[in-house]
This record gives structure tokens, sequence and C-alpha cells, in this order.
């Protein structure tokens, strides 16, 4: 199974990833979180830096 990232998608995650990086001079590590629901993917994202409770949403429901 595959899953991709559209381009709008890809410009918040490496916003996001820019941010983390300027306050901890690092990126880290990246969990991804791909949820099928039939309709379409369910996208989140958690940081290692930031913490289980700091998730980007990254779900284009208008792709859906």
């Amino acid at each position: 199974m595959t899953f991709e990232l559209n381009d709008i998608q890809l410009e918040k995650l490496n916003k996001w990833k820019e941010a983390i990086k300027t306050i901890y001079g690092e990126y880290g590590s990246f969990t991804y979180c791909f949820r099928p629901t039939g309709i379409g993917n369910a996208v989140t994202v958690e940081s290692d830096l930031l913490g289980p409770h700091q998730l980007l949403e990254l779900t284009d429901l208008s792709s859906w």
C-alpha cells in the first residue's frame, strides 16, 4: 500500500518542519499516520521533539 502527500500537504509539512528546526536546531524524527476512511485518507504527522500531543493535521478534505 502506498500513501502520498499532495503539493498543499507538502508545503504545510515543510513549513512546520522548518519551524521545528528554528526552535530546536534540528528536525528530529517524524511519525506519519495515514488512516483510510473509504472516501479519502486522514493524515497526521507527529514530531519526536514536540511530543505526541502536538500533531500536524494534513488531511486535505477538498480532495475527498
